[in-house]
């Protein structure tokens, strides 16, 4: 849990670095962007949870090691996660004692709606999100279904009404001074049970997609749950050309649309290159749609400004479709994630959703 992290796109616009808020560790791999060699035979690419995780389970003090420990294994194919998940409660509160506005990650180091994340979890989650309004909280999955289902349930927004006035007493007897209960309300009914502003203003949930295939299985899910004030989506690796539905992005012709688009190429050791085609096919489409677009990097690749004939190699790789009669292909040098930058056809693009 980092109180000042890298990620791009956590900083506000005005420049300042957000925080993450880890009480979930550990994952599944679910899609290419994970990483995942069975997935057409890939071999490349990685998932940095997984890397920070195996690094902080050796850490000297017991308290870091105790918390990443039994998560990833070695396997034929390198590290992977053993399938385990640990629920870290003791930091579910750990919001409530930050005064300063900030950005928030949420979970970056696990999915929050996996399967083994208890629901009470989630519940508690949510209703500190309700009672921190000073914080804007993103949110990414690669579980949409779970998260549609919950998100429909008023039983799940009851549990999160319930947690939140908990919260509400402690702050009275003197806990959480930085807690406000503005976005909850107390139902008049004989139930008595109290209720969370719906959506959170707060709260921004996006899915991962990383080429055609899993947007289209993933955005729908996304614009078809309820009750989210900002739905995004990161490109994040990108791994292919996406073209963003027009049903996704036009009002007329569904009432929840994208609000915000990332994207950005991967980085790492075992990284494969983004077709700089790819990251401008979505910054067009967000353009020509009026939806904000937040290019976070090229990441260990990056155009060279050749074209060529080859294969993939630890310096050079090929991509894309030929761009002559030769049969020369778009050359991507790797020259390291800080190197490439973030730099799109000569601009930057930063973009981000009104709150």
């Amino acid at each position: 849990m980092s109180d000042n992290s890298d990620i791009e796109w956590l900083r506000g616009p005005d420049g300042r670095r957000g925080s993450t808020w880890n009480f979930v560790i550990g994952c599944t791999k679910r899609s290419p962007g994970c990483g995942m060699p069975r997935w057409e035979g890939d071999k490349r690419g990685g998932c940095y949870a997984i890397i920070q995780a195996t690094i902080r389970a050796g850490n000297p003090n017991p308290k870091v090691a105790t918390a990443f420990a039994g998560l990833t294994h070695r396997t034929e194919h390198g590290r992977d996660w053993t399938g385990q998940v640990n629920i870290l409660r003791d930091r579910l509160d750990k919001p409530l004692k930050w005064r300063e506005p900030r950005r928030v990650f949420v979970n970056s180091l696990s999915d929050l709606w996996d399967d083994q994340v208890p629901e009470d979890v989630i519940a508690h989650a949510f209703a500190v999100m309700a009672m921190t309004p000073q914080h804007t909280y993103l949110i990414l999955t690669k579980t949409p279904g779970r998260m549609r289902a919950m998100l429909r349930s008023d039983d799940f927004w009851k549990a999160v009404g319930e947690a939140g006035r908990g919260i509400a007493l402690a702050k009275v007897r003197g806990k959480y001074r930085s807690a406000s209960a503005m976005q909850l309300t107390s139902d008049s009914s004989a139930d008595g049970y109290w209720m969370p502003v719906r959506p959170l203003p707060n709260v921004q949930i996006g899915v991962s997609v990383e080429d055609q295939k899993w947007a289209d299985l993933r955005i729908p899910i996304l614009l078809d749950t309820p009750h989210i004030a900002v739905r995004w989506i990161s490109a994040e690796p990108l791994l292919g050309r996406i073209v963003l539905r027009s049903e996704w992005l036009d009002p007329w012709k569904n009432p929840a649309t994208l609000d915000w688009v990332v994207a950005g190429g991967e980085s790492g050791p075992q990284a494969r290159p983004m077709h700089p085609d790819w990251a401008r096919g979505l910054r067009d489409q967000c353009v020509a749609a009026g939806v904000p677009f937040f290019f976070k990097q090229w990441g260990a690749w990056t155009p060279s400004g050749m074209v060529g004939v080859g294969n993939q190699g630890p310096r050079f790789a090929y991509i894309g479709d030929p761009v002559d009669e030769h049969g020369h292909r778009i050359v991507m040098e790797n020259v390291g994630k800080h190197q490439a930058g973030a730099v799109l056809d000569d601009e930057t693009w930063t973009e981000y959703p009104d709150a």
